[in-house]
């Protein structure tokens, strides 16, 4: 099957950004578990007890963690995941016409989205704590929204310029 170099490249963004989204809202519903758990059955959550005793509130410690997550998320995905999406354009961009699906998804970069994934429904089993489990969920996450920022990044300068 063959698609056009856009489509091929908005169906790398569709893939970033979808395995993103579904990975920020299980880790976003991870650490809602924990801050329940660390409020109301005071199970003491690791992150969020210290941060709690730090600043005082469960709810701040909670944003921290989420903003933490969110930082380290876009630096994972600015210096890794940007060489990834940089080097499928690259991949995709000579091709006149139509280009195969193959050719335009080859398997590592169907290795990096997998294994991003796992890496995120792994930690499911991992005897980890839930806000543990929940800052690495949203950081793998926003890493994987940021990366795919750029396939759009490069088909909307590449339509302006056009």
């Amino acid at each position: 099957m063959k698609v056009s170099k856009n489509s091929a490249i908005f169906i790398g963004f569709g893939m970033w950004f979808f395995a993103g989204v579904m990975l920020l809202y299980k880790g976003m519903n991870y650490l809602y578990e924990a801050q329940l758990m660390q409020s109301y059955s005071r199970t003491e959550q690791p992150v969020l007890g210290f941060l709690s005793h730090l600043f005082g509130s469960v709810d701040y410690a909670l944003l921290s963690v989420v903003l933490v997550s969110a930082l380290f998320g876009y630096i994972k995905g600015y210096v890794a995941l940007r060489k990834a999406a940089d080097r499928l354009i690259r991949r995709i961009a000579p091709y006149g016409g139509k280009v195969p699906l193959p050719v335009a998804f080859p398997v590592w970069y169907v290795g990096i989205i997998f294994g991003m994934m796992m890496l995120g429904f792994v930690i499911k089993f991992l005897p980890i704590s839930t806000d543990v489990r929940g800052m690495l969920d949203t950081a793998i996450g926003f890493a994987l929204l940021n990366g795919s920022t750029f396939f759009l990044k490069y088909l909307i300068v590449k339509k302006r310029a056009a």
